[in-house]
This record gives structure tokens, sequence and C-alpha cells, in this order.
């Protein structure tokens, strides 16, 4: 492989051997300020040192600079610099062969290149520092964190919103014979500068990222039949594109749905995810013989075999409960905001409280890590399926309050938006263990996976600004909620509220499956989204014959590469533990049934020990978490993981400083910079938390030696 140097690149050779990308038939320009792009692509990557500078506190601060970078033009031409110098003077040559291109095929605007960096918002921060960048020539999805920013001739794009995995796992998708190197055996903790000299593997992993990374757009190009005009901007686009193409024929009759300033407002309001939460009663608790069961693709379950509201909302007159009731009980759907007072549970030993309390508004709450197992008052917007959900589990006052609330006739989402859905979960399954079909498989995975993220996409987008002293602007969220900006979606937001709903309807209705222990304690430890775990084996035949039964009415099945029929949304075994443990939401630990640590905590990585033989070669690999863990006695409140506890990152923004190498002498410029700094991550519990573990310990006390 030949790594070239800035000095190697010429324009006018290289741009003879470059087109100008061709539009499809029949696709034209949205205006005349679209651009004409090369027919390449290309990418671009750097390496940054993290150093330790006294501020005028004299505390140590995090402080980057950029020592490498790296560039792939096109698939034969890879380039590497040490300086943002020789950045620039590469930016001013890809410029020339942008003009050298557009003169060759008469356009009367420079056409740009199209440049992928695999997470942008990282390499945006140090081209802040470098380069003049206008606002009007971003789009940031969320602040700091552009989709897509131009820069002269070049305009970068977000390969890590593209395919929204890490850039290993991209190129093992897409088939690319190129791999990402170890980043264990690179040692990114080394302090390495403009004038260090690189090992020929530092070289080889430097170049690799881009060379990875241009193969991986491409390949995606050319699986998909997109170009650079027509790739989507983030992988939820995909599924955008293919359902709004379905849904063409019907556009106006979806435009009707769309809600209204007052409806979006109150839909927000009932807008909620899953249901993830640990039995207060096994929390801390070493428990033997869990099953692990989950739902067959949860989400796109419920789109494919529900009904869903499918007219526009009308508003009740009135605040009345029994008018409200009716309504439900012909089937219609219903959204409102209601007042429950003295609400408490039915049974103090519920295991998995339905109301959150970052969800409603509530007055002295009783609290299990943040569900509320009483309170004097409660007021919160709600489904008719919440509203049941909370009846089975609570009780409260008779007089019900009904602030506001509106009705729609349901009914299934159109087949047009059905069929898309049955068609990415029939190739999911038909392509499963097809040797060559990895790509397609994977692709087929992510759309029916990102369905629910489409629909459930909050309409209204803060507009978010680059201003020209580097600081960022935000519009304010309500003032976009206009019937402007809520016509704009594709899909009426209520399908997503209701995706999650109904979701977690089968989540409660399996978890009243669960039997109880000789204490009357339920046996279910932990439930999360799409999934149960709990202590011994439940039956769940009698749910999965209606799930079944309704799936197979709306032909919502299809047939592995064995020609066995798979139903979509039934629950299914996902495991057994000889050992589990939680210590509450999203944190857990298991011992499977060969004796194997797994470990699930939010805040601490799945990064992997690589361990490498004399040769180099890569024999081994182990998560940091299980193997710092090592046994689930471990698993406690005040345990540190080190080398898993994640990175943070530290923003720069005012950076002017130079720093001196104490070993050469020689001297760097530190600009605008982010700093990726290793983390330890310690499990706690907040007070309320604790109290109520010691409550639930008495409790259990009291029942073992009266009971």
């Amino acid at each position: 492989m030949t790594i070239l140097s800035v000095s190697d690149i010429h324009p006018m050779r290289v741009s003879k051997t470059i087109d100008l990308l061709k539009r499809k038939q029949g696709q034209r320009k949205k205006n005349k300020e679209q651009p004409d792009y090369l027919d390449i692509v290309s990418a671009f990557d750097i390496e940054t040192t993290t150093i330790q500078v006294k501020d005028e506190r004299g505390e140590l601060k995090p402080h980057s600079f950029m020592y490498v970078w790296q560039f792939q033009l096109g698939e034969n031409i890879s380039v590497m610099g040490r300086t943002w110098f020789e950045f620039r003077v590469l930016l001013e040559k890809i410029e020339k062969i942008c003009t050298f291109v557009g003169m060759r095929y008469n356009v009367k605007k420079s056409p740009l290149l199209v440049c992928y960096v695999h997470n942008l918002a990282f390499e945006f921060q140090f081209l802040l520092g470098q380069f003049e960048i206008k606002g009007d020539e971003c789009f940031f999805k969320k602040e700091r964190k552009p989709l897509y920013c131009k820069i002269g001739n070049v305009e970068f794009r977000d390969s890590l919103a593209l395919s929204n995995m890490s850039l290993a796992k991209f190129a093992e998708n897409t088939g690319c014979s190129v791999r990402k190197q170890s980043g264990q055996k690179f040692d990114y903790t080394k302090t390495r500068f403009p004038w260090t000299e690189l090992t020929e593997y530092e070289k080889l992993y430097c170049i690799d990222d881009v060379i990875t990374l241009e193969e991986a757009v491409r390949r995606t190009l050319q699986n998909d039949n997109d170009t650079l005009y027509t790739i989507p901007l983030t992988s939820t686009g995909y599924v955008r594109r293919d359902c709004k193409k379905a849904l063409l024929p019907i556009r106006d009759k979806i435009k009707d749905m769309l809600p209204r300033e007052d409806e979006y407002r109150l839909l927000r309001g009932a807008m909620r995810g899953g249901n993830t939460h640990a039995n207060r009663f096994h929390v801390g608790e070493i428990v033997e013989d869990v099953y692990s069961y989950d739902i067959r693709s949860a989400y796109p379950t419920q789109q494919l075999i529900h009904e869903f509201p499918m007219e526009r909302y009308k508003w009740i007159d009135g605040q009345d409960m029994e008018r409200v009731k009716r309504f439900i009980e012909k089937g219609y759907s219903v959204v409102g905001k209601f007042q429950f007072k003295s609400i408490r549970l039915r049974d103090e030993t519920e295991p998995i409280p339905y109301l959150s309390y970052g969800c409603v508004d509530a007055l002295n709450p009783e609290l299990d890590n943040g569900r509320i197992l009483s309170a004097d008052y409660v007021e919160c917007c709600i489904t008719e399926i919440d509203l049941m959900i909370i009846n089975d589990q609570y009780v409260y006052d008779k007089n019900v309050g009904v602030l506001e609330c509106m009705v729609a006739k349901k009914g299934m989402l159109p087949d047009e938006y059905r069929n898309v859905i049955k068609n990415y979960y029939r190739l999911k399954t038909e392509l499963k263990g097809v040797a060559g079909k990895e790509y397609e498989l994977m692709k087929s995975k992510n759309k029916l996976n990102s369905i629910y993220g489409m629909s459930a996409q909050d309409v209204i987008h803060q507009l978010i600004e680059l201003l020209p002293d580097g600081t960022y602007s935000k519009s304010n969220y309500e003032d976009e909620i206009t019937l402007k900006n809520l016509f704009k979606a594709n899909f009426p937001y209520q399908w997503g509220v209701y995706t999650t709903c109904l979701a977690r309807l089968q989540l409660h209705l399996a978890m009243k499956q669960v039997g109880r222990d000789e204490n009357g304690i339920s046996k279910i430890v932990y439930c999360d989204t799409d999934s149960i775990k709990c202590i011994g084996k439940i039956d769940l035949t009698e749910i999965n014959k209606e799930i079944e039964a309704n799936a197979r009415k709306w032909g919502a099945s299809a047939k592995d590469r064995n020609g066995k029929e798979k139903v979509i949304g039934i629950w299914e075994p996902d495991g057994h533990y000889n050992r589990f443990i939680t210590q509450g939401a999203k944190r857990y630990a298991y011992e499977n049934d060969s004796g194997e640590v797994h470990v699930t905590v939010s805040g601490v990585t799945h990064k992997e020990h690589e361990y490498f033989n004399d040769d180099g070669e890569l024999i081994q690999k182990t998560e940091y978490a299980s193997e710092e863990l090592g046994k689930l006695e471990n698993f406690k409140i005040g345990f540190i993981w080190d080398k898993a506890g994640g990175t943070t990152v530290i923003y720069n923004d005012d950076d002017n400083l130079d720093y001196i190498d104490e070993e050469t002498g020689n001297r760097i410029h530190i600009s605008r910079n982010a700093s990726i700094i290793e983390t330890q991550y310690e499990m706690k519990r907040s007070k309320d938390y604790i109290e109520l573990l010691k409550n639930v310990e008495l409790y259990l006390e009291f029942k073992k030696q009266y009971e």
C-alpha cells in the first residue's frame, strides 16, 4: 500500500480520473443552490493526543491536539499528513480538482467533494479551531452534533449517523475487505506529536480507518442503488424513504390525520418509552434459576397486529369521566390529561409499578426508584391503554379529574405502510444464516428496528445555529410548534405514541402470568421494554396463542431458510442464568450455564480486552466489564469499574495556547479541541431508594417471622 503526502497530489492529473456524478433519470435539482457532486467517495479522520496542562489555579486540565490526519480520495488515493497546514493545502488542491472537473463538464458552479467522517462531531470541534465555518453551511441534529458541514469545496457528512454503528461493525456488515485495526494494540494513551515518528503499524492503523470507511460507504451506495444525491443522512432515513413512497397514494388522508398544535402538545405529554424496572423485593439479591423471555420484534408487532388512531382527534367538551369511559367502551382512541387523588398500589408487593414519576406531576409521592407507589395527587397525560394498566395496578378516589381529553376512531394502519414492515420482517427471517446475504440481513434488521424510531420521532425540531463566534444558538421549542412545522411530518405522531403503550400492555399482560413465592413475592426480578427475567419458567402459551392468531390474521409471519414459519411478536425463551443479580433499572449481571459472567450497566461500556500472542495475533476477547467484576458477589453498591467505566468528552472552546514538548523542545499550538477522557463508573443508589430497600428488607423479615 502506498500512502501519499500532500505534495504527491497533482490536481489536474487527479481531476482527469474523476467524473461529475450524474443524477438519475427524472431526478432534477430541487433549486439552483443544490450542488453537483464529484462521482467519488472520500473519507477523513484524525488522531489526537490528550495532555494535562495546569490552569490559572494550578489544576490539571485536559487539552488535545491533532498529530496525524488521513484522507481517502476515492478507492485508490490514500493521503496522510501531520499538520493542519498540510490539510489546508490538501483542501486547496481539492478545490482545484473540483474546478477542473466542473470545467470539463461545463457546469456553472464548481462541484463539491463529499467526504464522510465517522462521528463528525469530534472532528468538527477541531475543524472549528482551524477554519471559518459558516452557520448556514451546517445542519445540526443536536448542539455540537452536525449531520453535515461545508468547508471550501468539501461537504463533510457523518457516517456514524448514516450507519448507526461502530466503524468496525459498519465494515463487517457491508463486507469490506479491509477491517478496522485493534485500538488496544495501537494504544491511544501513548503521547504522540506531529513530529513523533510513527511505526509502520501505527501508519497502517491510521490509514486503514479511512480506507475502510470509504469502502463501507461505497458498498452501501452500491447495495442500495443510491448515489451521493439520494443516500439518506441518517439510518432512519432509509425507512422514512420506503414508508413515504408506500404512503404516497394516500398522502392526503395521512395529512388530515396529522395533529394540530394543542393535539400535538397533549400527545407529547402522553409519549413514553418502554417499561424498564427491577423488582425491589429482589434488588441486591443473587437469585438462582432465572429464565429470560423476550418478544420477537416488539415494536413492529404492535404496528402490524393492533389498531391505531386513524382519524384526526376531536376534543371532548366538559370534564366528565363517565363520558370518557363510554368512548373507551366503544373502542375509541382516548388521549387525555387526568387527575388522580390518593392514588396507591392495589397490592403493596406489586413488582413493577407502572406510573413513572418523570412522566407525571405528583404531590407527596412514595417512590420505588422513580416509580410511584402512592401519592396524594397525580396529574398525567395518558392514553386509554395506560388508563387500563393504571386501573389494574392502582386504586384512587372515585372522582377522577378530566382536565382535557380528545378521541379518535381506531383502525389498522394503512396496508401500504404495514406491507413495508412485513417485507422487512420477511427479509430478516428468510436471510438469517444465509451465506453471502449478510449485508441484506443487516439492512433488513436495521430497518425493522428503525420503524418505531421513525414513527416516534419528534416532529418539532429546535433550530440549532452555529454563530460567527463559534457558539451555538437554539430556537425555543414552544415557538416551533406551529401548524406549518407540524404539517412537515410524514406520519401521524400518535402512531409512535400508541406503538410504545401497546408494547407496554403486552409486557404487562405477560408479567401477570409470573407466579409468586411462598412469601407472596413475585418471581419477576427484572423487565426491560420487551423482555422479562424471572425465577423459574413461566407459561406464556395462552398469550402466545392469542398473539399468533392475531398475527396470522394480518399476515404478520414469515418463513426462515428452512421453511419454518416464524410468527412476529410471540414471547420466546431468551436464555437461562444459573445466577442473576440486579441493582435497579439498566443495572444487572448474570452467570450463564457455562459459568461465564456478563454485565449490563448503563454507563459501563462493552469494550473488550484483546489478548495477543507473541506473533501479534489476536487470540481472545473478554469484556472489561465482566473481567473487572470477576464474580456476582462483587456486583454491589460501591463497586467501581475503571477500564469499563467509559469515556467523557470535554470541549475546550476557548483554547489558544502553546505547549512545549519537554523531550524535544518543539512547540505546538493548541486551538479549539475536544478531549476524550476515560472515566470510572461507581454503582450508587439515591437516598430514597436506599430507604425504600431498607423497608423492603424489614417487610420480608416480618413475613418470615410472623406468617
